[in-house]
């Protein structure tokens, strides 16, 4: 139901308004604005909202952080409501909070992540589980750095440098017997593969994880998402509609005959070429097979809606015992399951199969498609790697973070406040005051959600974090309430430089890789 609608029938307003006692929000900091407007329209002084900013990283999808914020500080106020802080973490081991509290008093305040962090935002240690059995070991952060120039003057590749030195530390605390907490038991015992988890920014080097990990003989799931393109799957569900469509059209022979015999050599059919070749070149399709399914298919086809044929072709062309031929099984079940799901919702939006192939056939010859699917390829006793946007509302005992120093993916965007920045005239073009304005505000939102992205990976952890980064330099810069200096924080461009900033800090955590004892294989 749209806003306008809402807005002009008062008494659509007012029935929704009554049919509900309470509203709970959840994940409230990833709310945008016409959600916003919304629920400012049918609440009636009974609206809980549930979230974190500091966890407010979806700015991609218009989240708007500002709206929680704002709340955040007049509820504080008791201005439009009531402000409950929840500040315990029953997650984490108490080292692991004390390490993140020690980074995030330097880098979060009111102007840069937008909470006030070491005012009212510093998590504080709730799980005295944690405290009943005493290992010994040492639960804080680790940070393992190496020489950028060292590392480039004996040629070796930085990531797989990374790579191995994570699998090295995976197999020695595996093989030692190094001791996890297990929040099902509530007992101590040895870790397995199943306890570590590798968290990246981004996912451009997932295909290096696999190999040195499988070269390491160490299993690895990786949860990742995948465009839904180049798929044997999709191609072949778009020409079954497409063919139905042009017999249904009385359609053109070139396009006929292409996805008459695109379907004929795939998967499904696997027919003879010789066959094909004489069928299209005589005409006949009185006994083929291909076309006895079609025709069934093409009975009551006006009363199907999109989901119903595509239920019908899989049962007709038994595509799911001849995906088993296949390789890669797991990821053809998945893109089916998507199209099926995608062809549920078109169903509501009055598409027919026409539209759907045509939906199809745009995704796949579309280069900038963002059209995705959740492939997780995962085994039972497997370390996880993951992206941090996936890892968000999961937890592991033992997380690594690598590829800190690439620089960080930045948008282009536009400014809701300012409006058209256009340059001014003055013997010459010149800019504005608002473009200044702009790049600051731009800066800000950008770095904010960018140190708010880390702190999310970071609580993803429940008993060690281990950094592997180039050396640190220790000029660091404070101001008085002991925050980063604003504009050293504005110039941040990766994660490397967040740590950087408060190396003085790390000290005590950061170990040398002893660059001669990582045994790195480019097999």
């Amino acid at each position: 139901m749209s806003i306008r609608i809402v807005k002009e029938n008062p008494d659509i307003l007012h029935d929704i308004k009554d049919s509900f006692s309470e509203i709970l929000l959840d994940e409230y900091q990833d709310t945008n604005d016409l959600q916003e407007e919304f629920i400012s329209l049918i609440s009636n002084n009974n609206v809980y909202c549930v979230g974190d900013i500091k966890q407010s990283i979806y700015r991609f999808r218009n989240a708007n952080p500002n709206i929680f914020k704002n709340k955040y500080n007049n509820y504080e106020n008791n201005n439009g409501g009531i402000k409950i802080d929840l500040l315990k973490n029953f997650r984490s081991r108490k080292e692991v909070l004390d390490n993140i509290n020690l980074i995030f008093d330097s880098l979060m305040d009111l102007n840069i992540g937008g909470a006030d962090y070491i005012v009212s935002h510093r998590m504080n240690f709730g799980n005295t589980d944690y405290l009943k059995d005493n290992t010994n070991q040492d639960y804080n952060m680790e940070i393992l750095t190496y020489d950028k120039k060292l590392v480039k003057e004996k040629r070796i590749d930085k990531t797989l440098l990374e790579i191995f030195t994570i699998a090295d530390d995976i197999i020695n605390k595996v093989n030692n017997h190094y001791k996890i907490f297990d929040k099902d038991s509530k007992e101590i015992r040895d870790c397995n593969y199943n306890d570590f988890a590798i968290i990246l920014d981004r996912g451009s080097s997932f295909d290096k994880y696999k190999q040195v990990f499988t070269y390491k003989k160490i299993p690895i799931s990786v949860y990742n998402d995948e465009k839904l393109t180049n798929s044997n799957i999709l191609m072949v569900i778009k020409n079954i509609y497409k063919l139905i469509s042009n017999i249904k059209n009385k359609g053109i022979k070139e396009e006929f005959n292409y996805c008459y015999l695109s379907i004929s050599r795939s998967f499904l059919f696997n027919l003879d070429d010789n066959y094909i070749f004489n069928t299209i070149k005589n005409n006949d399709y009185s006994n083929d097979p291909v076309l006895i399914k079609i025709n069934k298919l093409l009975k009551d086809i006006d009363t199907k809606t999109i989901s119903m044929l595509l239920e019908d072709i899989i049962n007709e062309f038994n595509v799911y015992d001849k995906i088993l031929t296949l390789n890669n099984v797991k990821e053809e079940f998945v893109k089916l399951d998507y199209l099926y799901e995608l062809s549920s919702n078109l169903n509501t939006m009055g598409y027919d199969y026409n539209d759907f192939y045509m939906l199809i056939d745009e995704i796949i010859n579309s280069d900038n498609s963002d059209i995705k699917y959740s492939l997780n390829k995962e085994s039972g006793n497997s370390v996880k790697l993951l992206n941090i946007h996936k890892s968000k509302g999961l937890e592991y005992p033992i997380c690594y973070f690598a590829g800190l120093d690439k620089a960080f993916n930045t948008r282009d965007m536009s400014d809701n406040k300012l409006g058209i920045i256009t340059p001014i005239f003055n013997e010459g073009l010149d800019s504005t005051f608002y473009k200044d304005l702009f790049i600051n505000n731009y800066k800000l939102e950008e770095v904010g959600e960018k140190i708010r992205l880390f702190y999310v990976a970071l609580t993803r952890a429940r008993e060690k974090m281990i950094f592997i980064s180039p050396s640190f330099d220790e000029d660091t810069y404070y101001g008085e309430n002991g925050v980063v200096f604003y504009s050293e924080r504005l110039d941040y461009k990766s994660f490397y430089d967040i740590m950087n900033s408060v190396s003085d800090k790390l000290i005590p955590y950061i170990k040398e890789i002893d660059l001669d004892k990582v045994n790195i294989s480019n097999e």
